[in-house]
């Protein structure tokens, strides 16, 4: 019964994750880079160059860091409640890292 339960639990995880669309990594590759955002709140839309990558906290670096090519970057962080934060970054190889605290509107 239990083999059943850790087989049923890992195909649950390999189905989430095969659904997965967000770019992220633990490792950049080639030209990429890695960034980490960190955010308060950090429930926060994450845009990269106007789309839609996920929310902050799915990038914070514990695993998992957004995965982008090198170069320029507009980057916004947008929640319900709080003044829109845009920043323009320039990604290198390496890990890089956003620290943010929207303002409340």
């Amino acid at each position: 019964m239990r083999y059943i339960m850790c087989g049923a639990v890992l195909l649950t995880a390999m189905l989430v994750m095969s659904c997965n669309t967000i770019r992220s990594s633990e490792s950049g590759v080639g030209n990429q880079g890695l960034l980490a955002i960190y955010c308060e709140p950090d429930s926060a839309d994450v845009y990269v160059d106007d789309v839609l990558q996920g929310k902050a906290k799915q990038f914070d670096g514990r695993p998992a860091y957004l995965e982008l090519s090198s170069g320029s970057h507009k980057i916004r962080l947008e929640a319900p409640g709080y003044e829109p934060y845009r920043t323009e970054l320039y990604i290198s190889e390496g890990k890089e890292e956003l620290k943010i605290r929207l303002r409340k509107k």
